[in-house]
Formats: structure tokens, C-alpha cells, sequence
């Protein structure tokens, strides 16, 4: 494991309201961009295909310097799934382009092996992977079903008084 890289991801989310917004989210960004580098020579070990890797690269990217870090800054890379009901059930649907339910079903797939690979290089905890899965299994119907809404176009009814 990288401690090293870990610890400056955490020391610059602890640093975000010290720090210009542009250099925070560049300088976490390069730490985030080391996290997945790595990952991506996890997944070339696994014997997957180029096009699936660069796919659960480009998930990853989405998730955490789209999301977590430019948009909602709301953790780290490591505690991210903690975020997973806004990012799957709010944001993917509502402001990626391209989402459909295939989309939403590989993203989710990318989350799993990602959660897997943080846990299997000690960047994680057991129950933070666990907490992951959980997460995943349990809100995957639900942000199926608020995909389903936003297609035919109720899902902002469900805020509705």
C-alpha cells in the first residue's frame, strides 16, 4: 500500500476550506489519479480486456474527481461509498450524460471491484468493503427504479410536498 499517497488524500480533504477551490481539486485530484493508476494494474492482473479496464477507468474517474471531489467534495476516495445513495440515486442520474440502465449496472460492477482492490491493497478496512457491498446491494433496485422516473420524467415528482 501507498501510505504515503493515502495520508496526502487525507490531509488535503482536512485542508479543502484552507485552500484555493482550483488547486484543492487539482492537488487531490493527482492523488486520486495515483489511487487509480494503481488500480488499473490491479485490473491488467485480473487478464480483462482493454476496452473493460479503460471502462472501470473511466467509472472510477467519474466517481471520484467528477463527483466526490469537483462536485460535491463530500470525502475521500477510500470513505466515498458513504456517498453512493446521492451519487447513484441523484447525481449519475441527473447530471451524467449518456446514463442508462446498462450504464448504471457497469457502474456499479466498477464500484465492487474498486471497493475490492482498496481493500485487497490495505487502503481500506474489512468493514469498509463490507459497508461498500451493502450499500451497493441494497440500493441498487432503488436507483433503478429513480432511473426508470427520470426516463419517463416523474423523478422530480417524488420532492414534491
Amino acid at each position: 500500500m501507498n501510505e504515503k499517497n493515502k495520508q496526502k488524500i487525507i490531509d488535503l480533504k482536512s485542508k479543502e476550506e484552507e485552500m484555493d477551490y482550483d488547486a484543492w481539486v487539482e492537488e487531490i485530484s493527482k492523488a486520486n489519479n495515483k489511487i487509480i493508476d494503481e488500480f488499473e494494474q490491479f485490473l491488467k492482473t485480473e487478464k480483462l480486456s482493454k476496452k473493460t479496464i479503460n471502462r472501470h477507468i473511466v467509472n472510477v474517474d467519474t466517481f471520484a474527481n467528477y463527483y466526490l471531489t469537483a462536485y460535491c467534495y463530500c470525502g475521500t476516495i477510500f470513505d466515498g461509498y458513504k456517498n453512493f445513495g446521492d451519487f447513484f440515486g441523484y447525481w449519475l442520474i441527473t447530471k451524467y450524460l449518456g446514463i442508462s440502465k446498462s450504464f448504471m449496472t457497469a457502474m456499479i460492477t466498477t464500484m465492487k471491484k474498486f471497493y475490492t482492490f482498496l481493500f485487497l491493497k490495505d487502503y481500506i478496512d474489512e468493514n469498509s468493503c463490507a459497508d461498500a457491498f451493502v450499500t451497493l446491494a441494497d440500493g441498487k433496485e432503488e436507483w433503478l427504479e429513480q432511473l426508470e422516473m427520470f426516463e419517463d420524467g416523474t423523478y422530480y415528482s417524488q420532492f414534491d410536498d
